[in-house]
């Protein structure tokens, strides 16, 4: 089961729900959420007690530069 919840930094219920359930995946907007937030809601899980499992990007801009150059690289080797 997965559950959603509001972002960890804005409301002490995330941060209890996090420490309720298995696993949590911190959902990072690319190109949006600062760095430093990233790392202060990872600190703030992992401050409650929750078990952080990752993170995954959404809105990801898979044409800039910084992705693009991964995926060509692994297409052309699988090619």
């Amino acid at each position: 089961m997965i559950l959603d919840s509001a972002p960890l930094l804005n409301l002490a219920d995330s941060r209890i729900l996090a420490t309720l359930v298995d696993g949590v995946i911190l959902v990072v907007g690319g190109g949006i959420t600062p760095r430093d937030l990233v790392h202060r809601a990872y600190t703030s899980a992992l401050d409650a007690g929750a078990h952080v499992l990752g993170a995954t990007i959404n809105f990801a801009d898979t044409k800039a530069d910084y992705y693009s150059s991964a995926y060509q690289q692994d297409t052309v080797e699988n090619q």
